[in-house]
């Protein structure tokens, strides 16, 4: 589903973080410092990565609001492992899975929904390739 094709929702916000580096350390009795595995084999690696976008909710009245908002939250809680695509980014997509929702209301007609999504930490292009 497209958040305003299928449910006219605005984004008001949206932070896509890149993935952290995977950091592992060990340390040895008798010894300074650590050492770090970190690029063992040569490769790095992520752990996984947030996106989080805020869609605004406008409706004429509390009661239209409410149902509106159960249901692009009812939409929203059934990503898991789902492809998250972005309009800003067409040439790329996630894989992500829903996280958390949050809701705050302002008003009698008016709301803004926030939710997170837990992402692998690569965009995956539309040929199947992997970056950052």
């Amino acid at each position: 589903k497209h958040s305003y094709r299928d449910f006219g929702l605005c984004i008001e916000s949206s932070v896509i973080s890149p993935p952290t580096r995977k950091k592992v350390t060990q340390t040895v009795p008798f010894m300074d410092g650590y050492y770090d595995f970190s690029n063992i084999g040569g490769k790095v690696f992520y752990e996984s990565r947030t996106i989080k976008y805020s869609f605004e909710i406008i409706e004429d009245n509390i009661q239209n609001l409410e149902k509106e908002k159960n249901k692009i939250c009812s939409w929203l809680e059934t990503a898991s492992q789902s492809e998250i695509y972005d309009d800003a980014d067409p040439d790329h997509h996630f894989i992500g899975s829903t996280d958390s929702i949050d809701w705050q209301p302002d008003g009698e007609n008016y709301g803004l929904i926030t939710v997170t999504f837990l992402c692998q930490p690569f965009r995956i292009k539309e040929d199947g390739t992997e970056e950052i």
